[in-house]
């Protein structure tokens, strides 16, 4: 009786998924509070880009690229005329711009956050982790928080159209782990391992 009470339990919880994020974190310099300036992406085989609903509204003044934004989406041969911004928090704007017709989408942050385009996201999610300075990615329709476990406290990043951001606090390397909530229960579970530079 109580094994089938635990059998029907686990099959009315919500599935959780589970990915890894490889964050290559370099070591400070002597006298510097920072390590060395790094580009990592990582990328996943889990599934293709999800719909988001940012592309299903009409283009604003503010969905403009930057100037420097707007180089590095050309170069990569997106379609600069449908970006969309998806967050702004403090001076950070993270913005959007599909390309292949959606196949792919590269993602930018800025100021200096960098930027990058991928064909597939990690179970509905794309989180990015910059070591020593901040949190954020891109995230489906559904995602309704983005939890950051770092130390051992759990932190809420903010969360925009389509993208959350969470600024590091002072001290701290990188999380530990990054949760994406989904509004119909599911919940992705990103476990941060980090790297040292080759």
């Amino acid at each position: 009786m109580l094994a089938a009470a635990l059998v029907a339990l686990a099959l009315a919880a919500p599935p959780v998924t589970h990915d890894v994020v490889p964050v290559v974190v370099a070591p400070v310099h002597p006298g510097t509070a920072r390590g060395v300036d790094y580009e990592y992406t990582w990328g996943s085989k889990a599934g293709a880009i999800p719909h988001l609903g940012v592309f299903d509204r009409p283009r604003r003044a503010r969905d403009v690229l930057p100037r420097v934004a707007r180089t590095f989406v050309r170069f990569a041969h997106a379609d600069v005329r449908a970006s969309r911004l998806l967050l702004s928090a403090g001076s950070t704007r993270i913005y959007a711009v599909p390309k292949d017709r959606g196949a792919q989408l590269c993602v930018l942050r800025e100021p200096s956050g960098g930027g990058t385009c991928v064909g597939s996201f990690a179970h509905d999610a794309y989180p990015q982790v910059q070591p020593r300075d901040a949190v954020w990615g891109v995230v489906d329709d559904g995602a309704v928080q983005v939890d950051v476990t770092i130390a051992h406290h759990v932190a809420h990043a903010g969360l925009g159209r389509n993208a959350f951001f969470l600024a590091l606090p002072h001290g701290a390397v990188a999380p530990s782990r990054i949760v994406v909530r989904e509004r119909d229960g599911i919940r992705h579970v990103y476990v941060v391992k980090r790297l040292r530079p080759a």
